[in-house]
């Protein structure tokens, strides 16, 4: 719920201070500069639309329920991203493009197939927000401990087990840690 409502105040927050929510990308293009809010739900999307990285302001970026299945290495060219929401994919791996975006304070992956989340997630020093309910995971890497900025870990409906999880408690005492335990039964 939180995290819903951190993606809420984003949004009031950029209607607020007059800044323009962009949901098509060719009105975004018409004046680049400008963008700092796009969000491309639900346009059947395949591929990572390239044209969105001429938005060097962007700061939000919602690509979620689509079909993609990989993000360009060239998404840490937007130094200003901070919210990024790819949830509804077909990611299967947490890409270079997303651990390398190391400004990146909330990233949302939920239900997609991703099975591991890379050691280069360290990258990602000013993470809050750690979003992976309901993908495949079974464990996160012990770099990931070197993220003492979360406050929120979302790893619902994966195949962590209770047992391996009670270390993410130490690592992060004063985040909010979102579990369900699967019973990983066909592993």
């Amino acid at each position: 719920m939180q995290k819903h409502l951190s993606i809420i105040l984003v949004f009031i927050s950029q209607l607020c201070v007059g800044q323009k929510v962009y949901t098509d990308l060719a009105d975004a293009l018409k004046e680049p500069e400008e963008v700092t809010y796009l969000s491309l739900r639900k346009e059947k999307l395949k591929s990572f639309p390239e044209e969105i990285l001429k938005l060097k302001n962007l700061e939000y970026l919602d690509l979620s329920k689509n079909k993609l299945t990989t993000v360009p290495s060239e998404l840490q060219e937007l130094k200003k991203l901070k919210f990024l929401i790819l949830n509804s994919n077909d990611l299967v791996e947490i890409q270079e493009g997303i651990t390398s975006s190391t400004q990146l304070e909330e990233l949302h992956l939920a239900n997609n197939p991703i099975k591991t989340v890379p050691t280069t997630i360290s990258n990602l020093i000013h993470l809050k927000i750690f979003d992976c309910w309901q993908c495949s995971l079974e464990e996160l890497p012990t770099e990931m401990k070197k993220l003492q900025n979360l406050e929120e870990i979302d790893v619902r409906q994966t195949f962590i087990r209770e047992q391996d999880s009670d270390i993410y408690f130490k690592w992060w005492p004063e985040a909010k840690i979102q579990t369900t335990w699967g019973c990983n039964c066909g592993k």
